[in-house]
């Protein structure tokens, strides 16, 4: 029974005996050795010993730190020590463990405190590299996680382009992912096409000439076009901006077909003057063929007095 108790991780609290039988009650630690293994060196049978042991956990430095080592499974990298009840880990580890290892090593019996000054994180180790290679606007967030890194936020599409080109020349490619990532450019892209092709511009019955109002709409449609272009360029684009010249159906085909034909070069050529490129745009005169609504109300027939406008795109984006 003396070297019973002397065993690490035991805690014998009774012995009786009766009748050649021995009853043993006490705690023991999982990570201690077997009560039953101990007592059969002495040439006690385990047949004759009742044992009622509970489980404990020893404050042993040893124990401590076999404990630490079967709960946070440290990379090879990584070396724990115990200090009193201070564990401190030095060496490289994912970010993934060391925020585990922090989580899970406060609740481990015998330790108080968990010291990783001397931990470097190889996940933000490499993020940082990354970023340095990188260098991503403040619009945009980089995280690395499980290998794979990920870009949120809003950028340029020059930035992204660039920064997937960078990544892909890596002598140890990094996976990638951006589909959270909003293009700029790409944005503004779109809101300039829809509201290029929402504009519509109204003519005087039977005439070229706008109603009055329509200068400010043109004005707006100038600047459009001409910032449309420029974001094309940037985003590798060719286009082309169809103008549409349509009439009223009160009028014979043969007088009013030519008369949006003409509407449309008229605008082609206000939208030439003032710096929009020739090259980019053609005047088609659809006349009376594609009404942009039904003339149920002089409104409609009002509206298809006019030129409307339809953007073409002639490849993809990058």
């Amino acid at each position: 029974m003396q070297t019973l108790r002397a065993e690490p991780g035991i805690v014998v609290a009774a012995v009786t005996q009766r009748r050649g039988n021995y009853c043993i009650a006490g705690l023991h630690d999982p990570l201690a050795a077997a009560p039953d293994v101990l007592l059969a060196t002495f040439g006690i049978d385990p047949a004759h010993v009742t044992s009622q042991w509970q489980p404990y956990h020893a404050l042993l430095p040893a124990f401590v730190l076999a404990r630490v080592q079967q709960v946070l499974d440290p990379p090879e990298m990584v070396t724990l020590e115990l200090d009193n009840d201070i564990l401190s880990a030095t060496g490289t580890a994912s970010h993934a463990w060391i925020v585990t290892a922090r989580q899970q090593a406060h609740l481990i019996p015998g330790i108080a405190q968990f010291q990783r000054d001397r931990l470097v994180d190889a996940d933000m180790q490499q993020l940082e590299a990354l970023k340095t290679l990188l260098a991503p606007p403040e619009t945009v967030t980089l995280r690395l996680a499980d290998g794979t890194v990920y870009a949120t936020g809003t950028t340029p599409h020059a930035w992204l382009v660039e920064a997937r080109q960078r990544l892909q020349a890596l002598s140890s490619p990094v996976p990638y992912r951006d589909d959270q990532l909003i293009d700029s450019d790409v944005r503004r892209f779109t809101v300039l096409k829809e509201c290029i092709e929402s504009t519509v511009l109204l003519f005087c019955h039977g005439t070229v000439a706008c109603v009055p109002g329509q200068e400010e709409k043109l004005a707006r449609l100038v600047g459009d076009m001409q910032e449309l272009y420029e974001v094309a360029d940037v985003l590798g684009k060719h286009l082309r901006v169809t103008l549409l010249g349509h009439t009223d159906p009160c009028g014979t085909e043969a007088v009013y077909g030519p008369l949006g034909q003409q509407r449309a070069d008229h605008i082609q050529a206000i939208l030439v003057e003032h710096g929009v490129e020739a090259r980019a745009l053609s005047a088609v005169g659809v006349g009376m063929k594609a009404p942009l609504r039904m003339e149920t109300t002089a409104e409609a027939r009002a509206l298809n007095c006019s030129v409307s406008f339809q953007v073409v795109v002639s490849n993809e984006l990058q």
